[in-house]
């Protein structure tokens, strides 16, 4: 089924009438009814029809749960947590959290730092010494904050033809973050999302306590917490009671489950329940972690900054921002087919954790549409409008002309870009070839990719770009790939 935009759900939501919501005890316990923290308490039913869409035994789903000054006013599942065992979907349902999970690596270290294990400092060389000297040194704040410049290591397994579904050891990842010769940028100069950054702490994590990112955070965060069915999975073999799988496709085409054997924790593997996420929900507003409590919240809300002063939006895990003129605190995920989005309104005490299990749902617009509705009370700025204006239609237009323009280069021009190039730092080989529509590029036994002509020696597509360079004679000897969150890779041509 096509997704409904949030601005459609709140209008179906804000139709139906007001009554009581439910509230949980704690959570080996069953609901009970308490009145909402709010002003103005949003109705079951006006939260219910913001999952409409999932609401199906036909379909995956989502769990979600809203936490209002500590009390969970609203849990609830909807779809299915296996269409393939006909199993639904509850509060108590597991599901795997992708970069929502970062949080929990950055309040590991923040433990760490905390027992002088380890300082914010420190050059992580002292901890991973397998990285190459860059000509900054790059420090453990800067991977919390992701300011490090470090290529993210995903789309370089994906850019050197690797599946999300493959087996990928801690040592392989390793070794390939390591061949990286160059930054994206000067560390401590920008910042720039990279899940290399989180991986490495949880690297950082294992070698300086001497336990698995697992099980330091098992015994240090998840059971003083209560929170009995969250684990970082490390181990694809490892039996989960109650877990969900993730689906693709739609419910017109139909869906699939999504197979995977990919195990890699600190910058996402998670694995969590919207009750336990309640528990870590109520943690921020009486904390229970560490020696200083309220330094500890204070640390892991704080944002980072760049070496000029110029303050980021990104604090331990957490994005750090405003809704309709509200303070935020929020982070979503969304890999291996799971979606998952957490957002937090400090100011009024609210929490809103929406996990999802088809690569179709937007937990994120979910959010929002629940925010709208228990909070309207409370907001000072309106709703933002969706849609694209005529002045962004128009500016689309242009590019549209000037990318046919730059696109009507010789077939000769094209031949010329056609040959074998290897990147040691992928250590892949790319083979590309001419063809009417672009440039055909081929990654090991990998589908082919057509990048379009974007200009004279320059080939992309809608996140990769190829720009080609010519040794002295005027023959083309490499080319340097930029895509997304991994810029400036060289590859030479080979024989």
């Amino acid at each position: 089924m096509r997704r409904m935009p949030r601005s459609l759900l709140l209008s179906l939501a804000l139709c139906l009438s007001t009554q009581t919501v439910s509230a949980t005890k704690p959570v080996s316990e069953e609901p009970a009814s308490v009145e909402p923290a709010s002003e103005e308490p949003a109705s079951e039913k006006q939260v219910d029809a913001v999952f409409a869409e999932w609401n199906r035994k036909d379909s995956p789903g989502c769990a979600v749960t809203v936490v209002d000054d500590g009390r969970q006013v609203y849990r609830k599942g909807f779809g299915m947590a296996s269409l393939e065992l006909d199993v639904p979907i509850t509060p108590q349902t597991v599901f795997y959290i992708a970069s929502t999970s970062k949080q929990f690596t950055a309040a590991a270290i923040a433990l760490l730092v905390e027992q002088g294990r380890l300082s914010l400092d420190d050059d992580i060389r002292r901890y991973v010494p397998e990285l190459p000297r860059y000509p900054r040194t790059i420090t453990v704040s800067q991977l919390i904050h992701h300011t490090s410049g470090l290529r993210d290591y995903l789309e370089l397994s994906e850019l050197a033809g690797r599946s999300s579904a493959d087996r990928f050891p801690q040592q392989l990842a390793l070794r390939m973050i390591a061949r990286q010769q160059a930054t994206n940028f000067t560390p401590g100069s920008e910042h720039g999302y990279s899940n290399t950054n989180y991986f490495l702490l949880s690297v950082i994590v294992e070698r300086v306590s001497g336990q698995t990112l697992r099980a330091f955070s098992d015994t240090h965060l998840f059971k003083p917490l209560g929170m009995r069915h969250t684990q970082f999975y490390d181990d694809p073999e490892r039996i989960v009671p109650g877990r969900t799988i993730g689906h693709t496709g739609n419910a017109q085409q139909g869906w699939r489950l999504f197979r995977t054997n990919y195990a890699l924790v600190g910058d996402g593997g998670l694995l969590t329940t919207v009750d336990d996420l309640a528990q870590w929900e109520r943690n921020f507003l009486d904390n229970q972690l560490g020696k200083n409590k309220k330094e500890f919240i204070r640390r892991l809300t704080t944002p980072g900054k760049l070496d000029n002063g110029e303050v980021t939006d990104y604090a331990f895990g957490l994005n750090i921002g405003q809704y309709r003129g509200l303070p935020t605190v929020s982070h979503g995920g969304s890999f291996l087919a799971y979606n998952a989005d957490m957002l937090r309104f400090p100011e009024q005490r609210l929490g809103i954790y929406v996990l999802c299990n088809a690569d179709a749902a937007d937990p994120h617009e979910m959010s929002l549409a629940i925010a709208d509705l228990y909070l309207a009370h409370a907001f000072t700025e309106p709703a933002p409008m969706s849609g694209a204006s005529d002045e962004e239609s128009s500016d689309e237009s242009k590019d549209d002309e000037e990318q046919n323009s730059a696109r009507a280069i010789s077939a000769q021009q094209r031949a010329q870009l056609a040959g074998r190039y290897y990147s040691a730092e992928l250590d892949a080989l790319y083979t590309l070839s001419a063809s009417e529509n672009g440039i055909n590029v081929q990654v090991a036994d990998n589908p082919v990719d057509t990048y379009e002509i974007q200009g004279p020696d320059r080939i992309g597509d809608d996140y990769r770009t190829a720009r080609f360079s010519r040794d002295a004679s005027g023959k083309i000897d490499g080319f340097v790939l930029d895509a997304g969150r991994v810029q400036g890779l060289r590859f030479e041509r080979r024989p």
